[in-house]
């Protein structure tokens, strides 16, 4: 009988947390006894960093082991609170399209509104990343059936986005297996496909378009 992958990512993250915290508990002890002048001080740095990345592993591991078990009904929210969370999850360097007014107040579905902004955010790392861009739009706008749906643009089209008008077409389904991103994208395609929602992008990342699942939204 096979252990279910919610347990194996719990396991994973129970395993990683006790060893890590006693790495960096030294790690920080030995910085406190070198100067920063130190030239053992910038390895140590690079130490902490790398043990820290190690970390927010085995933190992804259990929120996407709870995700993965998770039976509950949800809740409804409204686009004015969830831009709100999405700015809270955005990297530095993306912005918020201005919301049109008559979104604002428009209520749906949800089964957890910070996940699904994480997952936004998520989504906006990527573009930024795999396109070596600093800067990124993420705008909210009804879908053609009514439904949400969240556009991700970075430099230079994000000016396109803000100011409404079209980008390119989105074709290529998201690539939610890049690395270099831990396992935020992991948690993401659960969370998304749980919201009904697709993903998809042009051929370089430089756009996304996600659409939330029709049904889950409502005027």
């Amino acid at each position: 009988m096979s252990t279910d992958l919610s347990d194996v990512l719990s396991v994973l993250a129970h395993e990683l947390r006790s060893p890590l915290s006693v790495l960096q508990g030294y790690i920080r002890l030995l910085q406190r006894k070198r100067d920063a002048a130190d030239p053992e001080s910038a390895m140590l740095t690079a130490m902490l960093t790398a043990t820290s990345r190690l970390a927010t592993l085995g933190r992804q591991s259990s929120d996407l082991a709870v995700w993965a078990r998770r039976d509950e009904p949800g809740t409804t929210t409204d686009v004015a609170a969830f831009t709100h969370a999405i700015a809270s999850h955005a990297p530095a360097g993306a912005t918020l399209a201005p919301v049109p007014d008559d979104m604002t107040h428009r209520a749906f579905h949800v089964a957890d509104v910070q996940a699904l902004a994480q997952s936004i955010g998520a989504l906006a790392e990527l573009a930024m990343r795999e396109t070596r861009q600093s800067a990124a739009a993420i705008a909210v706008r009804p879908d053609d059936d009514g439904a949400l749906r969240v556009v991700i643009a970075v430099t230079p089209d994000a000016a396109t986005l803000e100011a409404g008008g079209t980008l390119p077409a989105t074709t290529e389904p998201v690539p939610f297996n890049r690395g270099g991103l831990g396992l935020s994208l992991c948690l993401a395609s659960y969370v998304l496909a749980t919201h009904e929602a697709t993903a998809t992008a042009t051929s370089d990342l430089a756009h996304i378009d996600v659409r939330i699942g029709r049904g889950r939204a409502r005027p």
